[in-house]
């Protein structure tokens, strides 16, 4: 008989808790069953499960619990099925037995069991189901500094994850950030189809192509995105940031993680969070606010003004007129403003787009009586309009094929031999600009004509659109263009010194815009020591996250020619990561990506500021293609393979990235 049973061919379809248990006991009965399973290995839905395990303290109890009660029934129900085998053999002889009872009392020991597994079970997928008892990562706490372009943008992707961010912002008159707080005469630096973002569109009346719009209308613009995707709702108005410190885990164990946060993932394995010590509107109490996830967007332009340092008694303590940054200034409101200038000798130090602006600003109040007097180290590339010989500029620098006359990071052999073949073609385009732009602005005759070639200062961030009028107002005398290598103070205004010269400036009031230092921005942030130093000593992951720094992002750091375009990319990729879309590599390739990045995009200012500045400004379609990459869609996004080269990435090519 035996051996007959090990003749017969039985085959079991799946190789999960069940079909194991119905296998172990054929096999118990003398059978040969054969088992099928379509996956890598044994355990079916159970192996599924466990690896969902780690991502919640709730979803493990869950996970638990079912595997539990996925396990315990096939083996109850076998157990049962093999007593009733037993007993129906016994059948004949058990009903002519006249005290037999009629039903065995280990079945109903099993039946009772099995049942109350499967109630237990039915209870928590029904309770997993309705969100009740589940852990969604969306219920997680994420936190969004700064309500200017960049927070705007991480706040409306973090809500299209289906997160409920809270947005502080220190200001309390509402979102724009800098924009809100700049000179009267203050526009964009590019037109505005190219600064938006990808599914908002500006109004009609400021969407032409040379059109750049004022300060006001880019704040209004942004407001309007703001409430269009219930952003405004989620910002804490007058609600200052003064410090975050992580905790959770212990310095030793963050210091030994071979990944980011833990496993890759933005919320790590759950036991680390931020402690944000903010300061709220009308009063000095602080309080403490615990977030999962931490996301710094205050940019680099604003907060901390960079000041230059003078010897003893050659600084601004001796001077008997009045010092400010250009921050300050642009901060005290237009009306202010003017007060303070107007009837003024006024000296502005700088070379800079806001040092451009301030200098126009002072002329137009007080005329040839009162010139104001521009002290610049060198010239900088400030241009009249976005186009050269009738082609905008970004079609000659900003389409992948002009990217492909720049070494790229992680390019490869053969782009990199054929950047270097394609560097006549760069230095033709940055010629053809540069005769361009000397033929229709007298920056010759002024002395103002940049060091660096217009391609570097395209690649660099260092373009600028110049004020109308500007070299007007110097033809007029209404602006004095003074160059020097140095300056210091004296009593009644600047000495400015170069090689073996000196000239004295006599001044009011001196305007410094000398540029701003967002690093220190980042580092008073932080509690902890450590990541006051490692935020600034190694670059960012993506120009994103910091390899060491766990549970943070950064948007709004790293500067393009269309910041805003850049800005929203950043936004989207943050948010998938909070989503669970991917997770990041180790973090020693983190590392080792973040610096093979940092040395193609660090480039020094010329003048005054001083320090690096990561930029974007050559290579943002390369950059673009390995953040679409990392969410899991296609970089090449044109049609057609003319509109692929030749055309220039703008933000609406971006729009179905959600």
């Amino acid at each position: 008989m035996e051996a007959s049973k090990a003749k017969r061919s039985v085959a079991i379809v799946g190789a999960g808790a069940s079909g194991l248990a119905a296998c172990k006991h054929l096999l118990a009965r003398g059978f040969r069953p054969v088992v099928f399973e379509s996956g890598e290995a044994a355990g079916g839905v159970l192996r599924v499960l466990l690896g969902l395990s780690g991502r919640s303290p709730v979803d493990d109890v869950a996970i638990c619990v079912f595997v539990l009660g996925a396990v315990t029934a096939p083996v109850l129900g076998n157990m049962l099925l093999a007593r009733y085998v037993r007993v129906v053999r016994g059948a004949a002889a058990a009903a002519a037995a006249p005290h037999a009872p009629a039903v065995d009392p280990f079945a109903r020991v099993t039946v009772a069991v099995a049942l109350a597994v499967a109630l237990v079970v039915a209870a928590c997928l029904i309770l997993v189901r309705f969100n009740i008892l589940s852990m969604d990562a969306t219920k997680k706490r994420v936190a969004i500094v700064g309500a200017s372009a960049s927070g705007l943008t991480a706040c409306k992707h973090a809500l299209a994850k289906g997160f409920r961010p809270v947005v502080f912002e220190a200001a309390g008159d509402g979102v724009g950030g800098v924009w809100r707080r700049t000179l009267a005469s203050t526009r964009l630096q590019t037109p505005a189809f190219a600064y938006r973002f990808s599914d908002f569109p500006w109004p009609a009346d400021v969407s032409g192509a040379e059109v750049f719009p004022r300060h006001d209308q880019v704040v209004e613009y942004l407001a309007a995105y703001a409430r269009r995707h219930g952003v405004t709702e989620c910002v804490r108005f007058g609600c200052k940031v003064l410090a975050a410190e992580y905790a959770g885990v212990p310095d030793e164990e963050a210091a030994a993680w071979e990944r980011w946060s833990g496993n890759g993932e933005a919320f790590g394995d759950g036991s680390g969070e931020w402690l944000l010590t903010v300061q709220h509107p009308g009063s000095e109490a602080t309080q403490i606010h615990r977030v999962d996830f931490l996301i710094l967007c205050t940019g680099r332009f604003s907060g901390v003004a960079h000041t230059p340092t003078f010897p003893p008694n050659r600084g601004p303590e001796v001077f008997h007129g009045q010092v400010l940054h250009s921050m300050d200034y642009s901060n005290m409101g237009h009306a202010a403003a003017d007060e303070l200038i107007r009837g003024k000798r006024v000296a502005v130090v700088g070379s800079g787009k806001s040092a451009f602006d301030t200098v126009a600003e002072c002329a137009a109040a007080n005329g040839g009586r009162y010139p104001c007097a521009m002290i610049c180290r060198s010239g900088r590339w400030m241009v009249n309009g976005g186009f050269v010989w009738g082609v905008s500029l970004g079609h000659l620098f900003c389409n992948r094929l002009a990217e492909l006359t720049v070494h790229k990071p992680g390019e490869g052999l053969a782009l990199a031999l054929l950047a270097i073949l394609l560097t006549p073609l760069r230095w033709l385009l940055s010629k053809l600009a540069e005769t361009y732009f000397k033929m229709q602005i007298p920056m010759e005759k002024h002395g103002m004509v940049p060091e660096e070639s217009f391609a570097g200062s395209m690649s660099g961030c260092r373009l600028g659109v110049l004020p109308d009028k500007f070299y007007d107002r110097v033809e007029e005398g209404s602006i004095l263009i003074k160059r020097a290598r140095s300056f210091s103070f004296c009593t009644d205004g600047l000495v400015l010194d170069d090689d073996d010269t000196s000239e004295r400036v006599d001044a009011d009031v001196v305007v410094l815009a000398t540029g701003f230092r967002g690093d220190q921005k980042l580092t008073d942030m932080f509690v902890s020591a450590t990541f006051k130093q490692q935020i600034v000593a190694a670059p960012l992951y993506r120009q994103c996250v910091h390899p060491r720094i766990p549970q943070m992002a950064v948007i709004g750091y790293t500067e393009n020619l269309t910041s805003i375009y850049t800005f929203e990319m950043m936004a989207k990729w943050v948010a998938h990561l909070l989503a669970g879309a991917f997770r990041l590599p180790s973090i020693v390739r983190m590392e080792a990506s973040a610096a093979e990045w940092d040395e193609h995009l660090v480039m020094r200012r010329h003048g005054e500021g001083g320090g690096g500045k990561p930029c974007l400004g050559g290579v943002s379609t390369w950059y673009n293609d390995e953040m679409c990459r990392d969410m899991g869609y296609e970089p090449r996004r044109k049609k057609g393979i003319l509109a692929e080269w030749l055309q220039p990435y703008r933000p609406a090519d971006y729009a179905g990235i959600l």
